[in-house]
């Protein structure tokens, strides 16, 4: 979560170069467990394959079409509250 807002200032150019140095690692490590949790955590969880990269981009997927993905909905929708106050975009699903 703390990772959208870091994200949101890169993206707005509010950062110094100092600290896109020190986040860039972070930035790393955090987009290869997003990768792995997707991949490996959510294919148990939801049985399907990975059709996205990140886990926001599979759940948002299953959101947009609540007739092919039905059961998983549910997991969709008591994650998306503990999400959508953290993204400085809005909803994130």
């Amino acid at each position: 979560m703390a990772m959208m807002n870091i994200e949101d200032a890169v993206s707005r150019d509010n950062l110094p170069w100092q600290a896109k140095i020190m986040v860039a690692p972070t930035s790393l490590v955090f987009d290869i467990v997003e990768f792995v949790a997707n991949v490996l955590v959510c294919t148990l969880i939801f049985l399907d394959r990975p059709k996205e990269i990140t886990v926001s981009a599979r759940l948002r997927r299953y959101a947009a079409d609540p007739d092919q993905y039905g059961w998983r909905l549910t997991i969709v929708r008591f994650v998306k509250p503990m999400l959508d106050p953290f993204d400085p975009k809005g909803p994130h699903i």
